[in-house]
């Protein structure tokens, strides 16, 4: 049966990835790395992230939404306490936003949202529960300790990125003979 449920796994997970070309970026997070290595986590937050995170989460957005991120929840006192030990790390809430309850109203969110269409996943408790467990998880990994360097880095590029993202569309948006974003598929022109 787990090689059953992880072929599923797999065609939702493709579904998902055809369909994420077609998304807008709305993020900077959406520019990141779909997928991360999770192969040294917990067997259970294994299977969260490959059954859940990667497959269902991701048919409405990207993993990366969640996987770059600034959340990285902590308890009150652990959150202080490294708010304190790392000021400029810290600083910009964009880059890294370090709080208790980080991901929870997020994933509230997730589970009482409606369906919209027929391709809209509905999430049980379990898996919501299972999905913050994950997030959690990894954000203490990725996020801290020797990775956290590398990880405000990233997170720094990705926001860049975006930010010249948005400046090239409003220039596009804004061009008076509306022909400035030829090229770029049917987005353009406008004849």
């Amino acid at each position: 049966m787990p090689d059953v449920r992880r072929a599923l796994a797999a065609l939702l997970w493709l579904a998902a990835a055809s369909a994420a070309a077609e998304r807008p970026i709305l993020y900077p997070a959406d520019l990141g790395a779909t997928c991360v290595d999770v192969s040294g986590y917990p067997a259970e937050l294994r299977a969260a992230y490959e059954d859940i995170v990667v497959t269902k989460c991701a048919i409405c957005h990207t993993p990366a939404r969640v996987l770059y991120s600034p959340l990285l929840e902590l308890p009150p006192d652990e959150a202080a306490a490294f708010t304190r030990a790392h000021p400029a790390e810290t600083a910009d809430p964009r880059v890294l936003a370090v709080r208790p309850k980080a991901f929870v109203g997020y994933l509230k969110q997730m589970w009482q949202r409606p369906p919209c269409c027929s391709l809209c996943p509905v999430f049980s408790k379990a898996e919501i529960s299972a999905v913050w467990k994950f997030l959690v998880y990894d954000a203490k990994v990725r996020k801290t300790g020797d990775r956290l360097a590398e990880f405000v880095t990233v997170r720094k590029a990705l926001i860049q990125r975006f930010d010249r993202l948005e400046e090239t569309e409003e220039r596009h948006a804004n061009a008076d003979d509306g022909h400035a974003a030829a090229g770029r598929g049917d987005r353009g022109g406008g004849d």
